[in-house]
């Protein structure tokens, strides 16, 4: 019975929204306290809520700040691999405005920094398709759908 439980989980798709804050020039990142790389700050979408209340939520849970203004700006479709499994999350992205209050990390194993816009696409993001479509959208604000799930209709 357990076996079943755990190979369900492994075919599972997590839903989620990310948070690009920019301010003063420098786009606000996350990092795993064990990790060397980066992250937009946000997470999972509850079975219950909805998408701007999950962004308004992981905003508050993570930073203790409050979303002031959010505006769609695109979908990554992203696969990657942990220490466990192959994941699947499509994150939907928001650029978001939270005042000028100071940043904070509430939770213990992340950390956030702000990094140079000019530097961003030097830094060491995942997944690195994000951070590409970032970057196109600072430049042109063009939303963005990103895939690296691409299968062939025949």
């Amino acid at each position: 019975m357990f076996h079943n439980k755990v190979m369900r989980m492994e075919n599972q798709i997590r839903v989620g929204v990310r948070a690009l804050i920019i301010r003063g020039g420098k786009i606000l990142l996350c990092q795993a306290k064990d990790a060397d790389c980066y992250f937009l700050p946000g997470g999972g979408i509850h079975f219950e809520e909805g998408v701007e209340d999950a962004l308004r939520r992981e905003l508050k849970e993570e930073l203790d700040v409050a979303l002031e203004e959010a505006q769609f700006i695109g979908v990554v479709d992203n696969t990657f691999l942990d220490n466990v499994r192959k994941n699947r999350e499509i994150s939907i992205v928001f650029s978001v405005r939270i005042g000028d209050m100071p940043i904070y990390s509430r939770e213990p194993h992340i950390l956030f920094a702000y990094k140079e816009i000019k530097t961003f696409g030097d830094e060491n993001v995942v997944p690195m398709e994000l951070k590409k479509a970032v970057l196109q959208w600072i430049r042109d604000k063009t939303p963005f759908w990103v895939s690296m799930n691409k299968t062939t209709i025949s």
